[in-house]
């Protein structure tokens, strides 16, 4: 059975990942007040996500899963990916999107595919962590 935060984090997964979904389709739809809307969503699953997420996280996934290695890198690559996105949502704010969505379709197609990646990196090691490896990854 999967520990409770464990699940909890699936679900956060999940979330993140049907608002970047939602993100790319309103980006390429040319929405920008909706693209705006999603993004703050987004940012916020994001931030609680990462709250919940504390650094024991990966010390447990280490020892859980037994690859120290791709765990230490997947945590090293988020610190990057993290960097980018706080730099991301502080520059998008609704005004700079609706002044420039050229530039924000650029930017969000960027970055979107780096944090739906991240996201299902994690769950394959939240999975495989828990026993639930041959379960379908979100």
């Amino acid at each position: 059975m999967m520990a409770p935060e464990y699940e909890a984090l699936l679900r956060e997964h999940e979330q993140i990942v049907a608002l970047v979904e939602d993100l790319v389709a309103r980006a390429r739809d040319g929405q920008a007040n909706a693209a705006a809307k999603t993004l703050q969503d987004l940012t916020l699953a994001v931030a609680v996500h990462l709250a919940n997420e504390d650094t024991t996280l990966y010390g447990r996934l280490q020892a859980d899963t037994g690859e120290q290695d791709r765990v230490a890198d997947t945590e090293r690559a988020f610190e990057s990916l993290k960097d980018s996105w706080e730099r991301f949502v502080s520059h998008w704010d609704p005004e700079a999107i609706e002044r420039d969505f050229t530039g924000f379709q650029a930017a969000a197609n960027a970055i979107l595919p780096q944090l739906r990646e991240r996201v299902a990196t994690e769950t394959a090691l939240l999975r495989r962590s828990s026993g639930e490896a041959g379960r379908a990854q979100a």
